[in-house]
């Protein structure tokens, strides 16, 4: 039996201990050390991105939005920042107050200020809050590789997602859940961006890794390619969200089950369905057990999956250097002194790398679902099943049986996806 999990009441009391002395220092973005860490990014261009980021998308209680990004900043000003009500700077003596913060008063304290899933009562949750900033969401009506749509995002936050502790928003007004919404957006634009703004920094900027330092600085406000650079990144990122609802995945309409169906048409369809997902061409049983309600827990998903990556190459980092560490007596004094160097500053960078991964959660495996207990994060309804089983689950190992993409065949047709519907809904009735 899974432990209890009280799904709102530890988050709501950590988000108002969290409270307490809100006069301190306003919180600041955290910058991805992971990415950063990954390609020995210097901390003089660790500092620089981190401004450029600013310029671009400002601070969590004064956000920004970058030329070319379709996000609507009215929207952002209600769900950023603290909590609570604000006079309409356009009319300051007038008895209208706009709200504030609806992202730190329902969401940062698993999701985390940045989005990062690094909230204060993450760590106890399984799964772990989603970290918004690779720009990856599970539960959507559109391709694998695509990005949700707003109303994929809207759905989620009203309705939940049963299983988890992320409970659901439907008391919140429309407005509201819209602001919420775009601000999950944000963060997962910035985020995106700056990932790419750090592998592509690291990779067309001079840098000495062992030294840690630059001559080479990057600087968009004074030079045109690094402007250039990222009004690209920017508008690549944009451009793949705005093409969302280009991407959703709509069934033939001759393949959907008919809802006059008859009890022995569905029973046959089920029946085809069991088949399908005990054969080798679906492969569910690989996770989902033979009979359904037997999952094999073996993988990871991306998110806890970059996390384990990163603490094995720091503790084969720390491997490496000990076995460096050895071999300087048998060198001559000139080579002994220049190992040393190198040796203290790859051992400054380790220190950094141990630091890091020790604000990082420790991975979780990824459980596939029990088909028996009929709880189906993504929702329940027919639509919803034949998106997952054709698409997949992005960011984790369940992988898709439809076509990825317009005119490439998938390993099952949009029939079979279907009796494999009826099969998955069936499973639990029975």
């Amino acid at each position: 039996m899974r432990p209890m999990r009280f799904h709102w009441l530890l988050p709501t009391a950590l988000l108002a201990l969290s409270a307490i002395g809100c006069k301190s220092r306003a919180p600041q973005f955290t910058p991805n050390h992971m990415a950063m860490d990954n390609v020995q990014l210097v901390a003089e261009h660790q500092q620089q991105v981190a401004d450029v980021l600013e310029e671009l998308f400002g601070t969590p209680d004064d956000p920004r939005v970058p030329d070319g990004v379709d996000l609507d900043l009215e929207l952002l000003q209600m769900a950023a920042g603290q909590a609570g009500y604000v006079k309409d700077p356009e009319d300051p003596q007038g008895e209208e107050y706009l709200q504030r913060g609806l992202y730190r008063q329902h969401c940062a304290s698993c999701h985390g200020v940045t989005g990062n899933g690094r909230g204060p009562a993450a760590a106890v949750l399984e799964p772990y809050p989603r970290d918004f900033r690779p720009g990856v969401f599970k539960w959507k009506s559109t391709r694998l590789a695509s990005k949700p749509t707003q109303d994929d995002l809207l759905r989620v936050i009203e309705r939940g997602v049963p299983g988890t502790s992320m409970p659901s928003f439907e008391l919140l007004n429309e407005q509201q859940l819209a602001a919420v919404a775009e601000y999950v957006r944000y963060l997962a634009v910035r985020g995106q961006v700056e990932r790419e703004l750090v592998l592509t920094v690291a990779d067309e900027l001079d840098f000495d890794p062992t030294t840690g330092t630059t001559d080479d600085p990057f600087d968009p406000a004074g030079d045109e390619d690094h402007q250039a650079i990222v009004d690209e990144i920017v508008r690549n990122v944009a451009t793949s969200w705005q093409r969302a609802g280009e991407q959703i995945v709509e069934p033939d309409p001759k393949f959907i089950p008919a809802e006059d169906r008859t009890e022995q048409q569905i029973a046959q369809s089920i029946e085809a369905g069991r088949e399908l997902f005990l054969s080798p061409r679906a492969k569910c049983t690989d996770c989902h057990g033979p009979d359904g309600n037997s999952p094999v827990v073996k993988d990871y998903d991306d998110w806890n999956q970059a996390v384990l990556d990163f603490r094995k190459q720091t503790a084969t980092l720390a491997a490496q250097l000990d076995r460096e560490a050895e071999t300087l007596q048998s060198l001559d004094p000139p080579q002994a002194k220049r190992a040393s160097e190198r040796l203290a500053a790859e051992r400054e960078r380790l220190q950094e790398r141990e630091r890091v991964a020790a604000e990082l959660l420790t991975p979780q495996m990824s459980r596939p679902r029990d088909l028996a207990d009929g709880v189906f994060r993504g929702g329940d309804e027919p639509i919803d099943l034949f998106r997952r089983l054709h698409q997949g689950v992005a960011g984790t190992p369940m992988p898709g049986q439809g076509s990825p993409r317009p005119g490439v065949e998938g390993a099952l047709t949009e029939e079979e996806i279907w009796q494999l519907v009826d099969f998955v809904r069936a499973a639990h009735d029975q």
